[in-house]
């Protein structure tokens, strides 16, 4: 286990998505903190980014588990991509 704090921000274009590594007791913990992208801002897709999350998931758990996810509201440059 890391005693660090990960964050890792998704370029999205223009929207939001943040994968937090938390440590704790219990081993790390993944929190997704939004996931969406507006459709005037696309960097790359919200599919692409999902592989990249999955990833990141498998390296820390061995599966494609998240702990915790978060939308912090309903506009769909913070939600659209957790209909993945």
């Amino acid at each position: 286990m890391s005693d660090d704090l990960r964050i890792r921000m998704y370029n999205v274009g223009f929207g939001d998505c943040f994968l937090l590594s938390v440590p704790s007791p219990e081993g790390t913990k993944l929190v997704l903190y939004d996931f969406g992208q507006h459709i005037s801002g696309r960097a790359r897709t919200l599919s692409d980014i999902a592989k990249d999350i999955k990833a990141e998931a498998e390296a820390v758990h061995g599966n494609a588990r998240l702990d915790v996810v978060i939308a912090t509201h309903r506009h769909h440059d913070h939600i659209a991509g957790f209909d993945l």
